[in-house]
C-alpha cells in the first residue's frame, strides 16, 4: 500500500489492483511456495514421491533438490523422476525443496505427516476387471449416444499421465482385493468402494488399513465378514463408467459367494457416488444387486466446491 501498487474499495475490505498500469512491479519478484500433493500419508511400505514434466513450469530452473527429512539429505529430482523414501517410524517430516535457477537458488520447506499403519493386509484373493464404458472417451471428447462434450488437454496417449485416464481411448476397471474373514469362507461380503485418486497412492493394503484405523475391519473379520476392496484404474472417468465396473464387482460377488447372505456397500469421497449410482441403476434395470446395506463417507451428493487451485493443477497436469 505504502508503495501504491493497491487500492482498496470504499468498503475498506478488498484490495484492487491499480489501474491503467502499463508495466507490473510482480515482474522482478519471485516466491518458491513448496508441497506435495498430499502431506498426510498413511501406508505400509515405501512412499514415493514424483517431480512430473507437467508441475516443471517456472523458466531457468536448472536443478531441484529434494531432503525428504528421512536422515538420508537431498536428492537431486530430474524431470518425470520417481524416489520412493522409507520412513523409520510415524511422525511429522520436515521436508525441504531447493531449486536452482539462472536468478539463484530458492529454498522452501513442508511438513509431511507420515503414519505407518501397525498391520500389513495381505490379500487373499485379487480380481482384475474392465467393462466397457458408458461414456468413450475419443480423440478428446467425450461422447454418448451422438453427444459430444469436450474433455480438458491433449497430449499423446500412453506416456503414463493423468492425460492418459483423461482423453485416451482405455476401458474403466479396478483391481479388486478380497481380504476373507476368520471363518476363511466367502460368505459374508462387505464391498469398500474406492474414492477420488488420480495418483493412484491407495493401493488394497492401503485402503484396508484406513479401515482398520479402529480395529474395525479386524472385528468385522472376526465375526467372520469379507472385505472386497474396490481400487478404480481411473478414477478420473465419469460416475458412469466407474459405476458399471462396480456393477460388474457386485455381480462377480454374488456368483462367488456362499450362502444367502447379501452384500454391504460402503463407499467414500467419490466412491459413495459410484456406489449409488450402480445400485439405483441396478435397481431401474430390475437387476437384484443382493445388497443389504449401503453407506456412503464424506460423498459430495449434493455437488463439491472445488477450490480453483485444484481446476489449475488438473489443468496442468493434462496439458
Amino acid at each position: 500500500m505504502a508503495e501504491n501498487l493497491f487500492s482498496v474499495t470504499t468498503d475498506s475490505v478488498r484490495l484492487l489492483d491499480v489501474v491503467e498500469r502499463t508495466s507490473s512491479p510482480y515482474d522482478t519478484k519471485t516466491i518458491f511456495v513448496f508441497a506435495p500433493l498430499k502431506t498426510a500419508v498413511r501406508q505400509f511400505n515405501a512412499v514415493s514421491f514424483s517431480l512430473p514434466a507437467a508441475f516443471w513450469l517456472m523458466p531457468g530452473i536448472t536443478s531441484v533438490q529434494i531432503d525428504f527429512g528421512d536422515g538420508k539429505g537431498f536428492r537431486t529430482l530430474s524431470q518425470n523422476s520417481t524416489v520412493s523414501i522409507n520412513y523409520p517410524d510415524s511422525g511429522s517430516y520436515v521436508a525441504t525443496a531447493k531449486i536452482n535457477t539462472v536468478n539463484g537458488m530458492f529454498t522452501a520447506k513442508s511438513k509431511i505427516e507420515y503414519d505407518r499403519p501397525k498391520t500389513y493386509y495381505q490379500a487373499d484373493s485379487t480380481w482384475v476387471i474392465t467393462v466397457p464404458p458408458v461414456l468413450r472417451v475419443v480423440n478428446n471428447k467425450s461422447s454418448r449416444n451422438g453427444q459430444v462434450a469436450g474433455i480438458l488437454g491433449s497430449r499423446p496417449c500412453g506416456d503414463g499421465s493423468l492425460s492418459d485416464e483423461v482423453n485416451c481411448d482405455i476401458y474403466p476397471g479396478a483391481v479388486i482385493s478380497v481380504n476373507l474373514g476368520c471363518d476363511h469362507v466367502f460368505d459374508k461380503p462387505i464391498i469398500i468402494v474406492d474414492g477420488f485418486d488420480p495418483t493412484h497412492e491407495f493401493d488394497g493394503a492401503a485402503i484396508a488399513a484406513n479401515f482398520d484405523r479402529f480395529s474395525f475391519e479386524s472385528r468385522m473379520k472376526s465375526l467372520g465378514y469379507d472385505f472386497v476392496i474396490v481400487v478404480f484404474t481411473k478414477t478420473t472417468d465419469p460416475i458412469e463408467n466407474n459405476a458399471k465396473v462396480l456393477e460388474a464387482v457386485i455381480n462377480k460377488v454374488n456368483a462367488t459367494k456362499s450362502g444367502s447372505n447379501r452384500s454391504t456397500v460402503i463407499g467414500w469421497s467419490m466412491g459413495g457416488l459410484v456406489a449409488r449410482w450402480c445400485l439405483k441403476d441396478m435397481e431401474d434395470r430390475i437387476l437384484d444387486h443382493q445388497v443389504a446395506n449401503y453407506f456412503s463417507y464424506d460423498a459430495p451428493h449434493q455437488g463439491a466446491n472445488v477450490q480453483e487451485a485444484v481446476h489449475i493443477l488438473t489443468h496442468y497436469q493434462v496439458q
